[in-house]
């Protein structure tokens, strides 16, 4: 990748920035990004095989046995992919603080003398070691190392009795690796119409914050049913679920329920996040029960809204309102017309008294309370209360404009000549 210095981007090109520039700047640094998520993501998947390929069958809840065979080319292959993405996400902060330097979002730089140095290198120590990209790097280097393993006791009370269950230090370390899920998140909201080089430039003139938070609420506000579905959701489901299964599967011994079967684990998160909860399958463990209070807790959020979307989508507009009123009010209209029709044709053949007249007169009745229910209903749902509003609000901005009128032509017999004359004579 090319390097650039300040000189050769503040270059002026007919009066305006060369926006080429920093759009090859916001492009490798969007590369970086997707780069460090796609090697986290491969990481995490060497992770998963190692954990699925040294599991032994023969283990139980005091005992982390692993299989005699277990090799160590995944780890191995978690190191040099975790180094890799680290690499990219160390030339992404380098970009990205490239990029705000070009868009005049940091402070210019000031000549370096005895003076000023601490204070500029505090602010380069600062830049340089946020608090979040300390926290990123952390979550980066959680995973299980080469030839690094031990097993892990937690206390646990079965049978009115405390017993340690085991784990090993690679199986909690998996579980954390789980969070390499956010990079990659990231790295593809990166490539949405909402986090380009031209979303990035609009957002800078509105002095709004181009982040992965306003990227998520753009997607919400267009698509809300997909992204809480297919973003949240589902795979807040399968996740939650897929970690149900590796705290519980060392007390198979304790629970006998069948953890072996990764859709145990994401049946049983799901009828928790469902709040159905059946019991066929439900954590014994610490660790199980927390994930699946969590798991509740989100399974409520997203569930609610959900229906508040529903609930969005199904509400009328006022024109669609109107609309929907005029099709209800004209077919109860119709109706009562045509069974007026026939009751005055039954009344000049049969006479009053009929039989036939006397029913079609019920029927005409039940059709004109049946009209004047339908009204009362319009006007609670808001079609006639539109239309009330709306008609008020158009007499408000007549007589508005007429008071505008009005105080501008007081204002003209103010200022005329003759008339302060003639209030000099009044007060004389």
């Amino acid at each position: 990748m090319s390097k650039y210095t300040l000189k050769d981007l503040l270059i002026k090109k007919s009066g305006k920035f060369e926006t080429s520039t920093s759009e090859s700047i916001f492009n490798e640094w969007r590369s970086c990004e997707l780069l460090s998520g796609f090697f986290s993501l491969i990481g995490l998947a060497a992770a998963t095989f190692d954990y699925e390929f040294s599991y032994s069958f023969d283990r139980t809840h005091d005992n982390c046995a692993e299989k005699l065979d277990r090799v160590e080319y995944f780890r191995e292959m978690i190191c040099v992919t975790t180094f890799a993405s680290f690499f990219f996400l160390v030339q992404r902060d380098s970009k990205k603080a490239l990029l705000d330097k070009y868009l005049m979002k940091q402070e210019p730089e000031y000549k370096v003398t005895i003076w000023n140095f601490p204070v500029i290198l505090k602010r380069k120590i600062k830049n340089t070691f946020s608090f979040s990209r300390i926290i990123e790097l952390f979550l980066l280097f959680i995973f299980p190392y080469p030839y690094v393993n031990a097993p892990v006791y937690m206390p646990y009370r079965h049978n009115y009795e405390i017993i340690n269950i085991c784990y090993n230090l690679s199986e909690l370390l998996y579980i954390f690796m789980i969070v390499r899920l956010i990079f990659v998140y990231r790295a593809i909201i990166n490539y949405t119409p909402y986090q380009n080089h031209l979303a990035r430039t609009f957002c800078l003139n509105h002095n709004a914050k181009s982040n992965v938070r306003f990227v998520f609420k753009c997607l919400v506000a267009l698509h809300p049913l997909v992204v809480i579905l297919f973003l949240l959701l589902i795979p807040s489901v399968i996740i939650c679920g897929c970690l149900m299964r590796i705290v519980e599967r060392p007390l198979i011994d304790l629970s006998h329920q069948d953890f072996h079967n990764p859709l145990s684990g994401i049946w049983c998160m799901f009828s928790s996040m469902s709040s159905v909860g059946f019991g066929d399958l439900y954590p014994i463990s610490y660790l199980g029960r927390i994930m699946a209070v969590l798991g509740y807790c989100l399974g409520t959020i997203f569930l609610s809204l959900i229906i508040l979307v529903i609930q969005k989508n199904s509400n009328f507009t006022t024109n669609e309102t109107k609309s929907f009123s005029s099709i209800y009010k004209t077919k109860a209209a119709a109706e009562t017309i045509q069974a007026g029709l026939v009751y005055f044709g039954l009344k000049n053949k049969y006479g009053k008294n009929h039989q036939f007249t006397k029913k079609s007169y019920g029927i005409l009745r039940e059709k004109i309370i049946k009209v004047k229910k339908n009204r009362e209903n319009i006007f609670k749902m808001g079609g006639a209360g539109d239309e009330f509003l709306s008609a008020i609000k158009e007499k408000v901005e007549k007589l508005t404009d007429h008071l505008d009128k009005v105080e501008k032509l007081c204002e003209k017999i103010i200022n005329n000549r003759k008339f302060q004359k003639f209030l000099e004579e009044e007060r004389k």
